[in-house]
């Protein structure tokens, strides 16, 4: 025998939470690397760095990518998105 079992909607089981869209972190974003070539990621890396200790609105909006997927057109592994996740990654330890 089958049995079947309805759920009201306060009852319904827990769905899972929608996948939000991946935020762009390459040019013309406020993440894009203003850098090309060998040793643009440690440039980016300094710059980042230097942006997020003097400007608060770049601050805030870069905490507000925690948890979310960043992307770039960068074909190198490190790239300049590699710096934003590392920086994300230590404010979650502090």
């Amino acid at each position: 025998m089958v049995q079947l079992v309805l759920f009201a909607a306060a009852d319904a089981p827990p769905t899972r939470k929608p996948r939000e869209k991946p935020v762009w972190c390459g040019r013309p974003s406020l993440w894009g690397s203003p850098y090309v070539g060998r040793g643009s990621v440690a440039l980016f890396a300094a710059y980042f760095h230097k942006r997020i200790a003097q400007d608060a609105a770049f601050r805030a909006a870069t905490l507000a990518l925690k948890g979310r997927r960043l992307i770039c057109a960068g074909k190198h592994r490190p790239c300049h998105v590699s710096c934003i996740r590392a920086f994300l990654r230590a404010q979650k330890r502090t």
